[in-house]
């Protein structure tokens, strides 16, 4: 049984209340609930969040479970694997399931077919994390898995990680299995898999011209 998780806390740093910020009428976050729903891989779509406005209607725009955010991870200073972590730890309580994807709010550009591939990769290797990255010196598409491909270059990188001077992580996804998920203590590690995108065709939201490109693209593939 697959599971899909959205985490969607209060705070953000350069744009605030980013994650209900409109897309379409719609807040941002409703459109990685719908990404995930319309892949048909998961049994259950939970949304972690602390904001009173996601919390109330996360679950009219498709959410199966909304799970509020425990406040010491609720912060700037929580990575995503320890919200993912105590997130598993809750559900295991309640059903069983194999492998979770973890999606980003603000992610609307992430491609189906990618959440569908990692997947297939992620059930031959359990013990390691799937995730787009980009090349940041060559605008150009490279769709196959590289292993062992990087490291981090700078561990005091605040935005971005580098990843041997050419890979970035594209903040959309992370897949992996349950296990994997509990037993790791980080995602960007050496030894994992990333889906090469082109940086113009996906965007990590962080900035008010991240959010009018994504709009842009999004209203013409829309």
């Amino acid at each position: 049984m697959l599971i899909g998780i959205i985490i969607a806390r209060k705070g953000s740093k350069r744009i605030k209340n980013k994650n209900i910020r409109k897309l379409k009428n719609k807040p941002l976050y409703s459109w990685s609930i719908k990404t995930l729903k319309n892949s048909m891989l998961f049994k259950k779509i939970i949304v972690s969040t602390d904001h009173p406005s996601i919390l109330k209607s996360a679950q009219s725009f498709g959410a199966d479970i909304i799970l509020k955010r425990k406040k010491k991870l609720a912060n700037s200073k929580a990575t995503t694997i320890e919200v993912i972590q105590d997130i598993i730890l809750e559900l295991e309580k309640k059903f069983s399931f194999n492998h979770v994807c973890c999606m980003y709010p603000t992610s609307p550009l992430t491609s189906i077919e990618d959440i569908k591939r990692s997947y297939k990769i992620s059930k031959k290797d359990k013990k390691k994390f799937i995730f787009p990255a980009y090349n940041s010196k060559k605008n150009e598409i490279n769709n196959k898995e590289i292993e062992n491909f990087y490291k981090i270059n700078s561990i005091k990188e605040k935005s971005k990680i580098l990843i041997n001077k050419m890979y970035i992580d594209a903040g959309q996804f992370y897949f992996s299995s349950k296990k994997n998920w509990l037993i790791k203590k980080k995602i960007i590690d050496i030894g994992n898999i990333i889906l090469i995108k082109n940086k113009g065709k996906i965007r990590d939201i962080n900035t008010l011209n991240d959010l009018k490109y994504v709009r842009k693209i999004f209203n013409k593939k829309k």
